[in-house]
């Protein structure tokens, strides 16, 4: 029965409420037993799942499972990898919850599972969770310390093949790898044939815990027969289970048996390779890779190449433990070493190892051996801590004769060692012998010079001295000086450092004296030096070494191929005189560079010239800064530097660039030099580039101006600028009281929102620096240059009707409002022309003559300033040979335009080659031989040939012939 009660505490009605409805009422029974149970999980394993052996596990599952009528039965269904599912009852426990445990499984098995639930309804509707699919994790596993795997009972290690060729566990059956180590199982390519060709084989172990502060090691037992370099193993570790390093390397000192080839096939590496010739143990100490608390796995990883098929690799009796109790091992000789000074008496000193976890206190045998000499034995008494070394210094000494190789072997035999494998030790003691280099006596007039040549495939040095003296020189010939007796010369060969011969004598005799013979030695001046000026005093000695006086002579020097200086030497000279010879023109050796200075004198009777010419070259050098620069190659760079008409760099883009990659460039060799005058302002622009994403940039520029190797942060900082991502842009001031010469301009760009960080000298993090180098001119206050020749062009007509035009620069330190010009052709007289405006130093404008000049063919046109007080003449007059045109009675000369890029090694060599005929050029260096002959063929038109030269200033002149 169902009732229902109203009641109301008020007045009857007095809010108009409308009252309680009810309608359709239904009464049922029992819910429907066509639902299912409802299934909601607790614990449910996902991802990886790791125990701690020797297997993972074991895992819980819980889920509260519901159901009106009640639950009759629920249910855990599992499976391994790919293997049937098995089943488990889930515990019943209280609040409907429902419990099992997964046993524990194999390491790196990948486990799926879903729980199935069944009513107590007449129908047994059943629930699966999740209702498609399954649940899953992998297994993983740290085993613990000492662990040791024999491979004959439960399976613990993966494998993974590439190839034809596996890992495979079982009694090997083939060939020289025909057995385990302990029988019955272990690890083999291929247990019953070959390997195949080009195999790649992994053998992957569980994963171990340890602290590994007792320096454990891992070991094992090899069986191999494999092609000798190509076909091996290499054993890799991993901490984090994704990147593997291999496990030492070749003869690795913390190991026993360990790497003895380079394998070549598929992935090169180090391992072990050929024949093993039975089992063989190999064991590493694990300390010297891994040196605090970790998880830690190994792989084997076997690898063959394409040709040979051989029997394979056996792996047993894996072992990973630390050392036992009393564990000490010969751990390297300190003497003696190998080397040339090996010989007579010398110690033998070994150290030994404490390899264990407590002190040792023992008193043992130790024995060295060389080849198959009778063994000396000692014995050794030593208290070593765990960890530490021990030094043994036998009482007998071993004699050693240069030119050996000695096999030596250290024994010890200390008792109840656990692991005798590393109770000995192997090392080859070189005494090496080094040959001295062979020579022969030369024979030369007084007062001349000789090559010496010694003869030997090593290093040659040569000395004035047989023991230390001055060292002359390197190399297997000698150039002596001008000898005026009897001279001794010594060389020895060096093998490697420390690693000489006696040298040998090489003795120079003096033979008969010439009537005249005037030699030159010994250029005085000028020297290296960092400040060579354009006045510098060409000065050396002459002497006589004939046997009869002179009295005048005919001096002659020549710079780099240039033009030839002949003066005059009248002074009586007596046999044997020595004499200061200074030339009084000077020469011009104050641009940053070599010079090469070719002397030499003419003297009539003279018919021994050997010693009648001094060669040297001479550098003006630029001064070693101290280093500044970037440490990273990426963010930002400089991408491109102006300084007035000065530009170097380009920026294709400014972000995302990926040129953007340099920390320091020195430009001082190979682009410019800046030209700067005192008194001038010049326009700066640093534009910054990115490898990535735009950020902050400041920049300063420092300039030597006193050329003393030293950039002053307050005094030479001549520019600076930002924050910005942009153009960092402003002007640079050059001081009147600059010094006039070649010096240095470094360029700082350091990624940073702080000024302060930005410094002439040191590393940063992000950005670069670039050095160049720049020449201040003196200056002066009126200084007009013609900059280029515009009209008439290269494509000039003959009868042409043209209006001459220039472009002018004023280069001097004010500006101006006149500039008279003038032009000619060939010898003609001048054509004035006056240019009014306003020019301001450092600035270029377009001058056009008004009026007009027909042009002849085959001409000369010269155009130049006429400026009065203008002091600098070197810079006015541009000329411009023209010889294209129609109706030409004058054959065409081919018309050369050379325009070098400053920033590279190359030249641009535009040609314009009329009337279809064959030219030939050539590039000549300053000596007048050809560096590069180029044929530019039948061809009329413009034609450019680039020119690749690593010494673009020595280039003399490039001629085209027809």
């Amino acid at each position: 029965m169902v009732r229902f009660i109203l009641k109301d505490g008020g007045n009857p009605g007095p809010n108009s409420n409308k009252g309680w409805y009810i309608d359709n009422i239904n009464i049922t029974g029992l819910v429907s037993p066509d639902l299912p149970p409802v299934i909601a999980p607790l614990i449910t394993p996902t991802g990886f799942m790791t125990g701690t052996g020797p297997f993972p596990g074991t895992f819980e599952v819980k889920a509260i499972v519901r159901d009106f009528e009640g639950v009759n039965d629920v249910r855990l269904i599992y499976k391994k990898n790919s293997s049937p599912p098995d089943t488990l009852q889930m515990t019943a426990l209280p609040g409907d919850t429902f419990q099992a445990w997964i046993p524990s499984v194999n390491t790196t098995t990948y486990v799926k599972y879903w729980i199935l639930a069944t009513d107590l309804s007449p129908a047994q509707l059943q629930a699966r969770w999740p209702t498609t699919g399954e649940k899953e994790f992998l297994t993983m596993y740290a085993a613990t310390f000492p662990f040791s795997d024999s491979f004959d009972d439960h399976n613990l290690w993966t494998s993974y093949e590439y190839g034809s060729s596996a890992w495979e566990l079982g009694t090997p059956a083939y060939g020289n790898t025909d057995s385990a180590h302990s029988p019955p199982n272990a690890w083999d390519i291929n247990l019953s044939t070959a390997y195949e060709p080009n195999s790649y084989c992994i053998l992957e172990s569980p994963r171990f815990h340890s602290n590994l502060n007792n320096n454990p090691r891992v070991s094992f037992w090899l069986n191999y027969n494999t092609e000798a370099g190509s076909d091996g193993i290499s054993l890799e570790y991993s901490l984090n289970d994704s990147s593997w390093q291999p496990l030492g390397v070749i003869n690795d000192p913390n190991g026993l048996n360990w790497f003895n080839s380079s394998i070549s096939s598929i992935i090169p590496r180090q391992g072990w390779s050929g024949q093993s010739n039975g089992w063989k143990k190999s064991s590493f100490y694990l300390n010297s890779l891994v040196t605090s608390p970790t998880d830690i796995r190994f792989r084997f990883v076997f690898t063959s190449g394409s040709a040979l098929s051989l029997d394979g690799f056996s792996i047993d009796d894996f072992v990973l433990q630390n050392p036992g109790n009393n564990e000490i091992a010969v751990d390297s000789v300190f003497k003696p070493v190998s080397g040339c000074n090996l010989s007579g008496w010398a110690d033998v000193l070994v150290f030994l190892k404490n390899l264990s976890s407590g002190t040792i206190a023992a008193s043992f045998p130790i024995s060295y051996q060389f080849d198959s000499q009778t063994p000396v034995i000692e014995q050794f008494t030593c208290t070593i801590p765990a960890g530490a070394m021990a030094g043994y210094n036998f009482t007998q000494h071993a004699f050693f004769v240069p030119g050996n190789d000695y096999k030596l072997h250290i024994k010890i035999n200390p008792q109840n060692d656990p692991e005798p494998l590393d109770d000995t030790l192997t090392a080859v003691i070189s005494s090496i012998l080094v040959p001295p280099p062979l020579v022969s006596n030369a024979l030369v007039p007084l007062g001349n010079y000789t090559v010496l040549h010694a003869q030997s495939a090593l290093p040659v040095r040569w000395y004035d001295q047989a023991v230390n003296g001055q060292y002359l020189g390197q190399g297997n010939t000698l150039i002596t000086p001008c000898l005026t007796s009897q001279t001794v010369f010594y060389c020895e060969t060096e093998l490697s450092a420390g690693c000489i011969s006696e040298r040998a004598a090489d003795t120079v005799f003096i033979g008969p004296v010439q009537n005249l013979d005037a030699g030159l030695m010994n250029l005085l001046l000028p020297v290296d030096t960092n400040s060579l000026s354009d006045a510098e005093v060409i000065s050396l000695y002459i002497i006589n070494f004939g046997s009869q006086p002179f009295q005048s002579a005919s001096m002659h020097y020549q710079i780099n191929g240039g033009a030839i200086v002949t003066e005059p030497f009248n002074l009586p000279t007596n046999s044997g005189d020595i004499y200061v010879f200074s030339f009084s023109q000077t020469a011009d050796l104050e641009a940053i560079g070599p010079y090469l200075i070719k002397i030499w004198i003419d003297l009539a009777g003279d018919t021994y010239a050997i010693n009648d010419t001094l060669v040297k070259t001479v550098h003006n050098n630029i001064f070693v800064y101290q280093p500044s620069g970037a440490l990273h190659t990426n963010f930002a760079d400089i991408g491109k530097m102006i300084l007035g008409s000065f530009s170097n760099g380009f920026i294709s883009t400014t972000t995302n660039n990926p040129f953007a990659i340099q920390t320091y460039t020195d430009f001082t060799h190979s682009c410019g030099p800046v030209s700067l005058s005192r008194g001038l302002t010049y326009p700066v622009n640093v534009i910054p580039i990115f490898s990535s994403y735009a950020t902050n940039c400041c920049v300063k520029i420092y300039i030597d101006w006193n050329s003393d190797g030293l950039l002053d942060p307050v005094g030479e900082m001549v520019f600076e600028a930002g924050p910005g991502m942009t153009n960092l842009t402003g002007h640079i001031i050059i001081p009147l009281n600059a010094h006039p010469r070649y010096t240095l301009m470094r360029v700082v760009l350091n990624e940073t929102d702080y000024m302060v960080n930005v410094s002439p000298y040191g590393f940063y993090p992000y950005g670069e620096t670039e050095d160049y180098l720049v020449y201040v001119y003196p200056g002066f206050p009126q200084d007009v240059a013609v900059d280029e020749i515009l009209s008439p062009s290269d494509t000039t007509l003959v009868g042409s009707l043209i209006h001459p035009r220039v472009k002018i620069r004023n280069k001097g330190s004010i500006p101006l409002f006149r500039v008279p010009l003038a032009y000619r052709i060939n010898q003609s007289p001048n054509n004035n022309y006056n240019w009014d405006g306003y020019l301001a130093p450092d600035s270029t404008v377009f001058a056009n003559w008004v009026s007009t000049v027909n042009m002849p063919s085959g001409y000369i046109f010269c155009a130049f300033p006429l400026l009065p007080g203008d002091h600098d003449g070197s810079n006015d007059t541009l000329c411009k040979s023209i010889t294209v045109g129609i109706n030409n009675p004058i054959p065409a000369k081919p018309l050369l335009t050379i325009s070098p890029n400053p920033c590279n090694q190359i030249l641009n060599l535009d040609i314009h080659l009329p009337d279809n005929l064959l030219f030939e050029v050539k590039l000549q260096n300053l000596l007048g031989q050809t560096i590069r002959p180029v044929s530019s063929g039948n061809q009329t038109g413009n034609q450019r040939i680039n020119i690749n030269t690593s010494t673009p200033r020595l280039v003399k002149k490039i001629n085209v012939i027809h």
